[in-house]
């Protein structure tokens, strides 16, 4: 005869748990919003959305940074004629976006004195972009104060906008 500790046991292991009907129904739901997500991810691909954005002003440029506190100067890579110097203060931003994609270039062993692209495409948005190895840095997201300094170097290269 069994004790009345192992009986009760034996009951609480048998009522323990969820019932079947309620974890089939929760893997099912799971499973289904898995393949909702990646049929709605196939039918985004499959759609091939075209952009009708193209590259309204590329330039080529040269930064020096003199130093965590000195000055920025920009110069044309193809000429080395001077566009702009930017002083410690006014250039926090283009400093940080510069260092970041140099400290990327590092990081693979690229040069770190070849110039770099700035770009503005049709659509309004500008990028600075690292030829040696396809790294970029959208520069509208981040206010425009922060892009004035860009929006300068367009201006001083002889982009009108």
């Amino acid at each position: 005869m069994k004790s009345t500790s192992t009986r009760n046991l034996e009951r609480s292991r048998a009522g323990a748990g969820l019932p079947r009907g309620a974890l089939y129904g929760a893997f099912g739901l799971v499973a289904l919003t898995l393949v909702l997500v990646f049929a709605d991810q196939a039918t985004d691909a499959m759609r091939g959305e075209q952009t009708t954005t193209s590259p309204q002003s590329v330039h080529r440029l040269a930064f020096a940074i003199d130093g965590e506190d000195g000055p920025i100067t920009v110069t044309r890579a193809e000429t080395g004629a001077e566009l702009a110097v930017f002083a410690a203060d006014d250039s926090r931003f283009l400093r940080r976006v510069v260092t970041s994609l140099v400290d990327k270039r590092e990081r693979a062993d690229i040069a770190t004195d070849r110039p770099f692209d700035l770009i503005r495409w049709s659509d309004g948005t500008m990028i600075l972009a690292d030829p040696t190895n396809g790294q970029y840095m959208p520069l509208n997201g981040f206010g425009t104060d922060n892009e004035r300094a860009f929006r300068r170097l367009f201006l001083a290269a002889g982009d009108g906008s």
